[in-house]
């Protein structure tokens, strides 16, 4: 779970040190690189498409806005790391959830019973 994370992080870091060295080559010559940046563009309009199609998938597992504390937005950021299912989320280390939500910026959740919470519900 925290392995895509990584990868996610690491993809969109790529990313953007490719758009960063594209822009700088555009300021040096436009012309030339105006074939290379639509390519650009449609590989991150891909990227996307995938992205979203990940995220619907995950979004097929248990309601975990169920558990007190988790609501939409938390329980999309869970399905998106690969939390979809209470099960997935009993498993889940405490330290490792407070990872996934420093990461999406989540500032004000407190994930302490939510493993105790899912457990149950399995």
């Amino acid at each position: 779970m925290i392995t895509k994370l990584l990868l996610q992080i690491i993809f969109l870091f790529v990313i953007f040190i490719f758009i960063h060295l594209l822009r700088k080559l555009q300021k040096q010559n436009p012309s030339e690189n105006s074939q290379l940046e639509l390519s650009v563009v449609k590989e991150n309009e891909a990227s996307q498409t995938q992205d979203e199609f990940i995220g619907t998938e995950a979004q097929k597992g248990d309601d975990l806005t169920r558990i007190s504390g988790i609501g939409p937005k938390i329980s999309k950021i869970l399905a998106d790391t690969g939390i979809s299912t209470f099960a997935q989320l009993a498993e889940s280390e405490e330290n490792e959830l407070l990872t996934i939500l420093d990461a999406a910026q989540i500032r004000f959740a407190d994930p302490g019973t939510w493993i105790r919470q899912a457990a149950e519900l399995q």
